[in-house]
């Protein structure tokens, strides 16, 4: 029997002494006892009530950390990794090759770009060297910061593909990469011509990357409209 319990049997004791009793003195003795069990009660009640909240918050707190330990154990194992990315700033490709750089949060992180297709993209080279002194005033990137979910399982490029008439990505004179699609094939010589500007360039096949699954995705949608 708990200690309330015993309170409250004491407490139904007095009730019944009082409904026999009939020497004054001991009624006043007995009616001044039961309000002090009462309050007692009550007191031992409340503090029952705050310990097991206390428990349940501590049982919620224990849980969010192992679960924030386990979020961080998971997302730690993404930093360095390759995966496709969105740059929402660029949409010329729906997805662009990127490597995880930063963890920023559990449902965050921070992606430099392995292909820029423009300045906003292309990873800083003071900023890698912690040198840079413009900060978020700088034109090129210091890591691109996107949500978790948006982030997709890295593409091995299918350099199958490399066809004539098919689309690639070729690196221009500014260390920036642009969409074109293959004009010749001459062995290892590859002629793209460039779809934003028409001009044609030179590269090495070893050079390109191959855009295969977007075409697909494009027929497919050429198709739906047909």
């Amino acid at each position: 029997m708990s200690e309330i319990e015993d309170l409250k049997n004491q407490i139904i004791q007095i009730d019944t002494l009082l409904a026999e009793e009939k020497d004054d003195v001991a009624r006043r003795d007995l009616e001044q006892t039961k309000p002090d069990l009462l309050e007692l009660v009550e007191l031992m009640e409340e503090d029952e009530e705050s310990q097991e909240g206390t428990s349940e918050n501590a049982k919620e707190e224990k849980e969010a950390v192992e679960e924030r330990i386990e979020d961080d154990n998971s997302t730690d194992t993404l930093l360095g990794s390759r995966c496709m990315a969105p740059f929402d700033s660029d949409r010329s490709l729906p997805l662009h090759t990127a490597i995880i750089m930063d963890i920023e949060s559990s449902s965050r992180v921070r992606v430099l770009f392995s292909h820029p297709t423009c300045p906003a993209m292309k990873p800083c080279s003071h900023f890698l060297a912690s040198t840079c002194r413009y900060n978020e005033n700088c034109r090129f990137s210091h890591g691109y910061s996107v949500e978790l979910e948006r982030i997709e399982d890295y593409q091995e490029p299918d350099f199958m593909s490399i066809v004539e008439q098919g689309l690639v990505l070729v690196k221009g004179s500014s260390e920036l990469w642009e969409i074109g699609r293959i004009s010749a094939i001459d062995g290892q010589n590859v002629a793209v011509k460039l779809l934003k500007s028409g001009s044609e360039v030179s590269s090495k096949r070893k050079d390109l990357v191959p855009l295969g699954e977007i075409e697909e995705k494009e027929k497919k949608t050429n198709r739906g409209k047909s």
